[in-house]
């Protein structure tokens, strides 16, 4: 009996194919390309190949690619599920799966040096923006309460300059006395 597949000769009620693991059917044709008949004359049963777990699982993990460890959990899957379909000589599926993900999980280790660059151009600007906005912050804390000494001032002259920020905030709502000025936010 000949191999439909690889086209080796099979010992006769041989179930599957010692060279490339195909499961035989029994058939009296020499000839090889034609499909394979079951004793009863009718044509063998077409099994379909059953996808690998791991091309699935490497295509999952490869989709959100930006997510760094994700990446190397589909690369590293990939390389099984491609490993173990070459192996199974037919019987598994899912090639292009694999190389989905393995292209995906590559894709997203070379975002990673991208990433860091923008990171590091980014970083410092935001800190200097940040510094930049608290000086400015303090330079107008600085101006009022300036404004406010010289509103106190003008208004108790017997006083002068208030002696501290109590004395220029409020105690309460339209109170105005040496110790209570309302001329800043308390």
């Amino acid at each position: 009996m000949i191999c439909t597949q690889c086209g080796q000769t099979v010992s006769e009620g041989a179930t599957f194919c010692p060279t490339c693991g195909r499961q035989s059917a029994t058939s009296n044709t020499a000839a090889a390309g034609l499909p394979s008949l079951t004793p009863t004359g009718a044509p063998a049963p077409v099994r379909a190949e059953e996808t690998s777990g791991f091309a699935i699982a490497s295509l999952i993990f490869g989709l959100p690619f930006l997510f760094f460890p994700l990446s190397i959990v589909a690369i590293v899957f990939g390389h099984i599920s491609l490993s173990q379909i070459k192996k199974s000589a037919g019987r598994l599926g899912g090639k292009g799966l694999a190389i989905a993900g393995l292209v995906l999980g590559y894709f997203g280790i070379a975002m990673i040096p991208l990433i860091l660059i923008i990171a590091a151009i980014a970083i410092p600007n935001l800190l200097r923006a940040r510094i930049a906005a608290n000086e400015a912050a303090a330079v107008n804390s600085v101006r009022q309460i300036s404004a406010a000494q010289v509103s106190y001032q003008t208004q108790f002259p017997t006083v002068g300059f208030a002696p501290d920020l109590h004395s220029l905030g409020c105690a309460t709502p339209n109170s105005t006395n040496p110790a209570a000025a309302c001329l800043i936010d308390n």
